[in-house]
């Protein structure tokens, strides 16, 4: 129940007949536009986040692989690359990665058992440089001076991940622009069905001398009410399924899913979501109610 005080001339006095919002189709409408656009929204900046998050963390990163089969001068090119990686200054985490390590990271993709023990394995040195073009000129020294030896670009190996992410990302977001838009459609539509059903008490009021700014503004606060129903149902239901959804990322633990997540200006825009969507709706009911009574007189 709508406190008294809080509601305009025109609806107080009831000059329209009562109606039950949830009963009708357009509340559940608004509630699903409002629903998908908070999810597309939340979809696109968690992905926009998730990249922004694995590329700082990322952006020095690089590994020296040396393939030498012969184990004894691989010992010596790993010493000689680890001291050469030490004796410079900005290059951080230095660490050579176990056999077993190696193994672990190949079974997937050979199997479970079939990486034997006569698999030749290359050696693996992960670091850390200050800045890119440390790490450049350290990478161009390294493939010169050790024989063998190739640096990997952690940061290179994320760009056409972030390229993907990036498309989906604004896929989603168009996606959630776009349903705005069709849920402002939608509203034209009903605010029109509306003035149809009570066309007769629209001449009455007319004739009793109502202005055409208070009919408006009758229509405006309804369809503003019905929207606002919507819009809160399908925001708590897109909020239930974020949360679920964040859990089974969480799980996941690993790579650009687990990465990504709302920031605190993320989670702002999506509470603006179902604000924005009810001020479009009335606005939007406003502008439909002026313009069918212009073309009625």
């Amino acid at each position: 129940m709508i406190p008294d005080w809080i509601r305009p001339r025109a609806e107080r006095f009831r000059f329209l007949p009562a109606e039950q919002a949830a009963r009708g189709s357009l509340p559940w409408i608004v509630a699903l536009m409002v629903a998908l656009a908070v999810l597309g929204m939340a979809a696109g900046i968690s992905l926009v986040s998730g990249v922004g998050v694995m590329k700082d963390g990322l952006a020095q990163r690089f590994t020296v692989q040396i393939v030498e089969p012969n184990p004894d001068i691989r010992a010596d090119k790993v010493a000689a690359t680890v001291a050469a990686l030490e004796g410079r200054d900005g290059i951080s985490r230095i660490r050579v990665l176990e056999t077993a390590e190696l193994r672990e990271l190949l079974e997937p993709w050979l199997g479970s058992g079939n990486v034997g023990e006569d698999l030749p394995l290359p050696a693996m040195i992960d670091a850390e440089a200050e800045s890119p073009a440390l790490l450049n000129h350290v990478a161009a020294s390294l493939e010169r001076d050790v024989d063998g030896a190739r640096v990997d670009d952690h940061a290179g190996w994320l760009a056409p991940v972030a390229r993907l992410a990036w498309v989906l990302a604004i896929v989603a977001l168009a996606a959630a622009l776009l349903l705005t838009a069709a849920m402002a459609a939608i509203i034209v539509l009903g605010v029109r069905a509306g003035l149809t059903r009570h066309a007769e008490t629209v001449d009455v009021l007319h004739l009793i001398g109502a202005e055409d700014r208070v009919i408006t503004q009758l229509f405006q606060y309804r369809f503003g009410m019905v929207a606002a129903l919507g819009a809160v149902t399908g925001f708590l239901v897109a909020l239930l399924l974020i949360f679920a959804i964040g859990r089974l990322i969480t799980a996941l633990g690993s790579g650009l899913v687990a990465a990504a997540g709302l920031p605190w200006w993320g989670w702002v825009m999506v509470v603006m979501v179902p604000v924005v969507a009810v001020m479009l709706s009335t606005i939007t009911a406003r502008i439909t109610v002026e313009r069918s009574l212009a073309d009625v007189l």
